[in-house]
């Protein structure tokens, strides 16, 4: 991923955006709509932002034309997705 624009849809202590920039030098993060081609989100009980509802993340990835890459699951409810466009 590194060089590719990046958008965090799961924000956690396992993945957050500080934490992507510090293992992945080179790696931008950003918000939607700006050049993004990878997105990673997935479900996880501790998300800093409850308001981002898996299912339906993925349901709008999907419209705008992003492809589920890789999904790992991590625990029952904890996954991390990989989304490319």
């Amino acid at each position: 991923m590194a060089g590719r624009v990046v958008l965090v849809a799961r924000d956690d202590p396992i993945i957050n955006a500080n934490q992507l920039g510090y293992q992945l030098p080179g790696t931008i993060v950003q918000a939607p709509g700006f050049g993004v081609t990878v997105v990673i989100s997935g479900r996880s009980v501790e998300n800093y932002h409850p308001g981002l509802v898996a299912i339906q993340v993925a349901v709008e990835l999907r419209a705008a034309g992003f492809r589920l890459s890789q999904e790992l699951v991590l625990s029952q409810h904890n996954t991390v997705e990989i989304w490319l466009r």
